[in-house]
């Protein structure tokens, strides 16, 4: 005699089986056997090709750590905070000034990201600072032509600091990751300095 059917609900009935996340790298001395590998097959054969022997036990030391950190219970709770509450724009203060100190908005997940990201050390590997850019090369035109300048991304006022000539005029809606807020922004008066010869910035750049 079949069983009677019962309807699903929240709390009975069928409930898809959760899946299982490998890590994406797994550096091959720290494998417990030949069978484990990495989530991955794409990224092991381009760090095995492409990275030299000298680096690649560091490399791949550290890509095997970070494979696993970002599988915690508490890093995938800070993503998905950062996705689902995405970054904001405040421009104005409490009392209708240009907010010039920090006008971007971020939850407490991206926060926490950005802070993992730096003690992991994935920036510091590219850069010397942390996952913010404290300068950037720019082209503006010039009598002579369009020249290329470094421009500080804020500037000394006071006892802090405020964006240096730099309004964030809008938030872009992306269709992709929501939480990596990227910004369109107005140049009012930067203070900056110019790189090699005027006039000759797209080759400077």
């Amino acid at each position: 005699m079949a069983s009677t059917l019962v309807a699903s609900s929240s709390t009975s009935g069928f409930f898809q089986q959760l899946p299982t996340i490998q890590p994406q790298y797994t550096y091959p001395q720290f494998a417990a056997n030949k069978e484990e590998t990495s989530d991955d097959a794409v990224l092991t054969r381009l760090v095995n090709q492409y990275l030299p022997p000298v680096g690649k036990e560091v490399t791949g030391k550290v890509m095997h750590e970070i494979s696993r950190t970002v599988l915690e219970p508490a890093i995938l709770k800070h993503a998905v905070e950062a996705e689902t509450v995405p970054p904001s724009l405040q421009p104005l203060t409490t009392f209708g000034e240009l907010n010039k100190n920090d006008p971007l908005v971020l939850c407490q997940g991206w926060k926490a990201l950005k802070a993992v990201g730096i003690q992991t050390g994935v920036v510091s590997t590219a850069y010397d600072k942390s996952i913010s850019t404290h300068k950037t090369m720019l082209l503006a035109q010039t009598p002579k032509g369009l020249s290329a300048f470094c421009v500080p991304m804020r500037r000394e006022a006071g006892t802090g600091s405020e964006l240096n000539g730099i309004r964030i005029q809008r938030l872009k809606n992306k269709m992709g990751t929501k939480g990596l807020p990227t910004a369109e922004l107005e140049l009012q008066g930067p203070r900056g300095w110019l790189v090699g010869e005027e006039g000759k910035g797209i080759k400077e750049i």
